[in-house]
């Protein structure tokens, strides 16, 4: 799955509380992109056009951290039969974080991530940014000894 930027689901709720026009029928043609050789997707579109909008729409659906059950199942995508395959079920990563996972293709210190991406406080960036991909996209090289000085992040990806 694609790394999305915009976490979580309120951006797409907050439209919705507002007069909104359903286009969820994108995420059904992205359903059956995934894992094809057609899954990379570019969204082109002239200015005011709602690319902004099908990104929050995209991210509501697909993020894990959130449920977004009830802001589709009124909507077209609600009838699709990939419908509950992906719902919810995907790890976003933020801009940050994507910054974190390419430069950790080879195993580097909390001290190097930091000074990479110009953070002054590594102990809030490895909360906020290390700590939630750790397992999932990101790894320690001694999982033993998570505190250790000498410890070092890499990614798969």
């Amino acid at each position: 799955m694609a790394n999305i930027i915009n976490l979580g689901n309120e951006g797409f709720a907050s439209a919705r509380r507002s007069e909104y026009v359903d286009k969820s029928g994108l995420i059904g043609f992205v359903n059956r992109t995934l894992c094809s050789e057609d899954k990379f997707l570019c969204v082109t579109r002239a200015r005011r056009f709602g690319k902004s909008m099908a990104a929050k729409m995209l991210n509501a659906y697909y993020d894990q951290s959130c449920n977004s059950d009830s802001l589709f199942r009124d909507l077209k995508i609600a009838s699709d039969p990939t419908y509950r395959d992906h719902l919810n079920k995907e790890h976003s990563w933020s801009k940050k974080q994507q910054e974190i996972l390419a430069f950790c293709i080879e195993p580097r210190s909390l001290e190097e991530i930091a000074i990479h991406l110009k953070v002054s406080d590594k102990y809030y960036m490895k909360r906020k940014h290390i700590n939630p991909m750790l397992g999932v996209d990101l790894f320690m090289t001694d999982p033993e000894a998570p505190n250790s000085p000498t410890q070092r992040y890499y990614s798969k990806k």
